[in-house]
C-alpha cells in the first residue's frame, strides 16, 4: 500500500525546502529536527516538530509518539546517527514503516571500513581502504575520514604523512576512529538507488556533481550505463530494501569506484524527484518491474543561499513561507524578505504602435517598475472560430467581427517587436515578461527568452498546457487565479510544483474593475499557508487602496495595467493607471510593510459577477476538423480554446482515446454526450 503521511527527519537539511515544493501536494509531509527552528520556514509551522537527538534515551519513544499523533505511514530518516536506532526500532515494531534497509545493512554501510571490505568481498570495485594506522600500504596523497559520520564532515586530503598528527589533533579523533582511502581522480557522482519492499531494483538516478560546498550545490541527472550496471550488481549482492546513495568516482577509463554508500536518502534526493521519480510510490509498488524507473536526464540542481537580517520582532512574527524567493535573471527578486515585485501590464495598450510601446517602457521604468509584461494573444489559442467580438462587448470598438479577427488585427502584439522590447527592458533595468496561451506561444517563448512567464486567468485550469510548461522554460512561471475555484487552484499549484525555476501565483478578481466587496483578499493568506507558495495580487481595481489591502494580507508581488492616457479607445485603457499615478502606486507599495494577517478558516469563492465570466473567459475542448461517428479521438483532433461551455481542458486525458457517438463538425465545442463511455471506447 502506498504511504500517504510521511515524517522526514533531519528537517533542517539542505534539500527539504525542495522536497516540500515537489511533494506536498502529493503527500502529507511532516519534518522533524532536534532544532525545529532550523527547518526551512517555507514548511508550515504545523508540519514541523522537534524531536530529541538520536543519542538521547528518549529518541525512539518520542518519535513513536509523534508518529502516532500525526498518523504517520512512513518515516524517512536523513541523519546517519539516527539510522541504527531507527532500523532496530522498526524491526521491533515500535515505529511505522521506516524508509530504510535492514539493521545489518545499515550497520555495515555506515561503517566506512566495513562497507569497503564488504564491497571487496562481493567482487565490487572500490578504492583501497584501510585503517589509518596501516597507511604505509597506501601512497600519498590519500583521503582520511572518520570511520563513521555524516556527509563530508572530517573528510580531508592529506598530501604527506607528516600531516596525519595535525589532522587527528584538529578534529579530535584517535587513530582507531579514522580510515584512509586511496585518492581516486575522475568525475564524482552521487547516485540515488531505490529497492522496493521485495528488494527489487526500482530506480537508479546518477547525478553528476558539478560543485560542492560541504553539500552538493550544482549537479545534474545523467544516464550512465556503467553506474547503472554497478548499482544492479550491488543490489544483487546485498539485497537491501529502501533507498541508498552510492557516492563514487568514475575514472577516465570508465571504472566506477564508490568511496561511500549511505544507507539513506541524501541531500540530492530532491533532484531525483524533480527528474520524475516518485520513490514512495515505487517502494510500495507490488507490480513486476523489468527495468528501473525512467527519469529525465539533464535535470539540473542549483542551490543558492542568501543572508537575511531581521529584528527580534520580525523573527518572532515571521510566517511559514517568508524565506522562499523566486530568482529572475539569476537574482532573488520575488519573496517576502524582499521589496514588493511590481509588474506593469502593457497588454494591448500600445495600440499596436511600436513607438507607443517604447514610450510606455521608458515611462514605467522611470516610475520604478520591476518588470514589463506584454500579451502575445495567439488568436487560435485563445478563442474558437465561432466566438464573436460581441461576446466581450467589443463589437462597439471593432465591429461585428470574429473574436479571432479582433485579436489578430487589433490586440495582438506583433512578434517581430519582441527582441527590441526585451532588449529595451534590460537596458532600462527591468525584467521582461509576456503572457502565453498554448503550444505556439510556448515554442515562441523558448526562442525569445522571457525572464518571467505569465499565465492568464483564462488558463489557470488548463492543466494540459500547464504540464507542458514544466521545466521547458528556464524562468519562473506566474499564474493568475481569476474566476478560480479551490480545486482548480490546488491542481495548478500541484502541477507547477516540479518546475525547477519556481512558480508564483496571483490572487485575482476577473472583473474590470472590481468592487471592493468582490476582492476576497482573505484568500491571499489562506492560499499562501495552504500551499507554502508565493502569492501576489493582480490588481484590476482603481487607485492604490486595493493593493495596500493586499500588501497587508501578505501579497509579495503585484501586477497593474498601465496606459499613457486612460481616455484612449481600447478594452484595457479605462481601468489602467497613467505613468504619474503608477509612480505613486509603486512608491506607496514599497513603503508599506508586509502584513501578517490572521489566516481565514475557509476559501472564499468568486462572486456571482466574476463567476458569470467563466463561461466566456475559460476554455473547453474544441473539435479541430469534421470527424465521423465512431472515430477514436487523438490529440490532433482537438485543441483548447474559449468558450467554457464544453468539456474543460483538465479532462483531456479522459477524452483522448474515446470514440465519437455521432459525427462532429470542425469548431464544435465538445460535449460528453458526443463520447462513448470509457469502457466502450
Amino acid at each position: 500500500m502506498k504511504p500517504q503521511r510521511l515524517l522526514i527527519t533531519g528537517g533542517g537539511g539542505a534539500g527539504n525546502e525542495a522536497l516540500w515544493r515537489l511533494l506536498h501536494t502529493r503527500y502529507e509531509l511532516h519534518f522533524a529536527d532536534a532544532q525545529s527552528d532550523a527547518i526551512d520556514p517555507v514548511i508550515p509551522a504545523d508540519r514541523r516538530v522537534a524531536i530529541p537527538l538520536a543519542g538521547a534515551p528518549e529518541f525512539v519513544s518520542v518519535l513513536s509518539r509523534v508518529c502516532r499523533e500525526r498518523r504517520i505511514d512512513l518515516v524517512v530518516p536523513c541523519v546517519d546517527e539516527e539510522l541504527p536506532p531507527l532500523a532496530a526500532a522498526a524491526a521491533r515494531g515500535e515505529l511505522p514503516e521506516v524508509f530504510l534497509g535492514s539493521a545489518d545493512f545499515v550497520r555495515t554501510m555506515i561503517d566506512k571500513l566495513a562497507c569497503a571490505r564488504a564491497l571487496q568481498a562481493h567482487g565490487l570495485g572500490v578504492p583501497r581502504t584501510m585503517p589509518a594506522n596501516e597507511t604505509a600500504e597506501l601512497r600519498f596523497p590519500l583521503i582520511l575520514k572518520p570511520r563513521s559520520g555524516r556527509g563530508s564532515r572530517g573528510v580531508m586530503r592529506l598530501d604527506h604523512a607528516a600531516q596525519l598528527p595535525a589532522y587527528l589533533t584538529l578534529l579530535g579523533f584517535s587513530l582507531e576512529q579514522v580510515v584512509a582511502q586511496e585518492c581516486v581522480t575522475g568525475q564524482e557522482y552521487t547516485v540515488f538507488v531505490l529497492a522496493d519492499r521485495q528488494a527489487r531494483l526500482r530506480a537508479v538516478v546518477p547525478v553528476r556533481v558539478e560543485a560542492k560546498r560541504g553539500v552538493t550545490i550544482r549537479a545534474a541527472t545523467e544516464l550512465h550505463q556503467g553506474i547503472a550496471a554497478y548499482a544492479a550488481l550491488f543490489q544483487a549482492a546485498f539485497r537491501p530494501t529502501g533507498p541508498y546513495n552510492i557516492q563514487c568516482m568514475v575514472t577516465a577509463e570508465g571504472e566506477v569506484l564508490p568511496f561511500e554508500v549511505n544507507p539513506r536518502v541524501s541531500t540530492t534526493f530532491c533532484l531525483a524527484i524533480a527528474a520524475g521519480v516518485d520513490p514512495f510510490a515505487l517502494f510500495a509498488d507490488d507490480g513486476n518491474p523489468s527495468i528501473p524507473a525512467a527519469f529525465t536526464p539533464g535535470t539540473h540542481l542549483a542551490r543558492h543561499w542568501h543572508n537575511e537580517f531581521q529584528s527580534p520582532i520580525a523573527m518572532s512574527t515571521q510566517s511559514p513561507n517568508e524565506s522562499t524567493a523566486l530568482s529572475v535573471r539569476g537574482q532573488p527578486k520575488i519573496g517576502a524578505a524582499l521589496r514588493p515585485y511590481i509588474m506593469a501590464e502593457v497588454g494591448t495598450n500600445h495600440n499596436r504602435d511600436l513607438a507607443t510601446a517604447r514610450t510606455m517602457l521608458r515611462e514605467i521604468a522611470a516610475a520604478g517598475c520591476d518588470c514589463a509584461k506584454f500579451q502575445i494573444y495567439e488568436p487560435d489559442e485563445i478563442v474558437s472560430a465561432g466566438v464573436r467580438a460581441s461576446a466581450y462587448g467589443l463589437d462597439k470598438l471593432y465591429g461585428d467581427i470574429s473574436a479571432r479577427e479582433m485579436f489578430g488585427r487589433h490586440l495582438q502584439t506583433p512578434k517581430e517587436w519582441f527582441p527590441e522590447l526585451r532588449d529595451l527592458c534590460h537596458e532600462l533595468g527591468m525584467d521582461f515578461s509576456a503572457t502565453i496561451h498554448g503550444p505556439h506561444g510556448l515554442r515562441w517563448a523558448e526562442q525569445i527568452g522571457l525572464d518571467v512567464v505569465k499565465i492568464a486567468s483564462m488558463d489557470h485550469n488548463n492543466l494540459p498546457f500547464l504540464r507542458s510548461l514544466v521545466n521547458r522554460l528556464p524562468a519562473p512561471i506566474l499564474v493568475s487565479f481569476g474566476m478560480g475555484q479551490l480545486p482548480d487552484i490546488d491542481a495548478t499549484v500541484k502541477t507547477l510544483a516540479a518546475h525547477g525555476p519556481g512558480s508564483g501565483f496571483f490572487h485575482c478578481c476577473a472583473v474590470y474593475p472590481p468592487k471592493p466587496e468582490e476582492l476576497r483578499l482573505g484568500n491571499l493568506p489562506f492560499l499562501a499557508k495552504r500551499h507554502g507558495a508565493i502569492f501576489g495580487f493582480s490588481d484590476h481595481a482603481m487607485g492604490v487602496e486595493a493593493a495596500l489591502a493586499a500588501r497587508a494580507a501578505g501579497a509579495v508581488l503585484f501586477e497593474k495595467h498601465i496606459t499613457l492616457d486612460r481616455r484612449q479607445s481600447g478594452p484595457d485603457h479605462p481601468f489602467a493607471m497613467q505613468p504619474g499615478e503608477f509612480a505613486e502606486y509603486i512608491a506607496t507599495l514599497r513603503a508599506a510593510p508586509l502584513g501578517r494577517p490572521k489566516v481565514p478558516a475557509e476559501f472564499l469563492p468568486p462572486t456571482a459577477r466574476e463567476l458569470r465570466n467563466r463561461g466566456e473567459y475559460l476554455k473547453s475542448i474544441i473539435i479541430r476538423r469534421d470527424l465521423p461517428a465512431g472515430h477514436r479521438l487523438t490529440a490532433d483532433d482537438v485543441y483548447l480554446a474559449r468558450p467554457a461551455s464544453g468539456i474543460p481542458p483538465g479532462e483531456l486525458e479522459n477524452v483522448l482515446g474515446r470514440r465519437l457517438t455521432r459525427s462532429v463538425a470542425a469548431e464544435e465545442i465538445l460535449q460528453w454526450d458526443r463520447l462513448a463511455a470509457a469502457a466502450a471506447a
